[in-house]
């Protein structure tokens, strides 16, 4: 029997939530291995809830002609100790949040595995959010590069569509966050937000929007 619900998506860095509400509705996500590195993306970037909104970081790459490099040969740069600074800012948005104290160590310990390549701590980082969550898709890799697929599978990558696809994924109906009396709901957020918040309620939230 052919599987119906499969989707192919970029391998990001701990990917907005309204991602991880398209994931939790599949049965498999196939994550694009085959591409070239793409800049001002989040395959190196991702967006916290801080006091004063939202505050983007973005993981230092080795220099070179890392917009025509193979996604699988980009390398992460360890020049300043960025992944230290990283999880400190981590520790000051969220640290005073429900479920912190539960996760705050798992992205800690990836982070400061010092990774060599991107691909490999997006994978990691995705295959842990996908344990800690329960989500209960397949993660598979892409074999070579198709520029597009057919049906049954769903096809969420490309430059060109990604104002199209990013209206078109589901989004979480609104869960308690910091500083929400003085900023509001604040969407797009990485995924650590939903988990820091939500801890084991994060997949009944990731639903609540794939079920919109």
């Amino acid at each position: 029997m052919t599987d119906h619900n499969i989707a192919v998506h970029h391998l990001f860095f701990l990917a907005p939530v309204q991602f991880y509400c398209e994931y939790i509705q599949r049965s498999t996500v196939l994550f694009e291995a085959c591409e070239h590195y793409q800049k001002r993306s989040h395959r190196n970037r991702y967006v916290l809830n801080s006091s004063q909104g939202r505050l983007e970081l973005s993981i230092p790459l080795r220099k070179g002609k890392n917009q025509q490099c193979p996604i699988r040969d980009v390398q992460i740069s360890y020049d300043e100790p960025w992944h230290v600074r990283h999880f400190q800012t981590i520790r000051s948005t969220y640290g005073k949040s429900a479920f912190f104290e539960y996760y705050g160590d798992g992205i800690e310990k990836i982070l400061h595995k010092k990774h060599s390549f991107l691909f490999d701590l997006n994978l990691e980082a995705l295959e842990w959010t996908f344990q800690v969550i329960g989500i209960q898709a397949k993660i598979q890799l892409t074999h070579e590069y198709q520029h597009e697929y057919q049906d049954p599978v769903t096809d969420f990558r490309t430059s060109a569509s990604s104002v199209k696809t990013a209206c078109s994924l589901p989004v979480p109906k609104p869960y308690a966050q910091p500083w929400q009396d003085k900023l509001g709901f604040v969407s797009e957020l990485s995924i650590l937000d939903v988990l820091f918040c939500c801890g084991p309620e994060s997949a009944m939230v990731l639903r609540s929007g794939a079920n919109q």
